[in-house]
């Protein structure tokens, strides 16, 4: 029952947003669900929703990185940043 964004997936916030007001409408003022996550950056998907297919060239949160965006991001000081 959770909203998607028409692509036949269900991602992870549309799933919490989904619970939540349902927890929220089934027990009013006694539960207040909360999202925690730590550096999490990306609306990925979780599941497909009823009737979905699965498709890479569909999901519009597909970034290709090459080798070298990677290895700056993990060691931005080089070759030798944390032996």
């Amino acid at each position: 029952a959770a909203a998607t964004p028409g692509d036949g997936t269900i991602r992870v916030f549309d799933l919490f947003n989904h619970v939540s007001e349902t927890v929220r409408q089934a027990v009013p003022g006694r539960q207040h669900p909360i999202f925690k996550a730590s550096e999490l950056e990306e609306n990925f998907p979780v599941a497909l929703a009823l009737g979905g297919t699965k498709s890479l060239a569909s999901h519009h949160a597909v970034r290709e990185r090459t080798l070298e965006q990677i290895m700056s991001d993990l060691f931005p000081a080089g070759p030798t940043d944390q032996q």
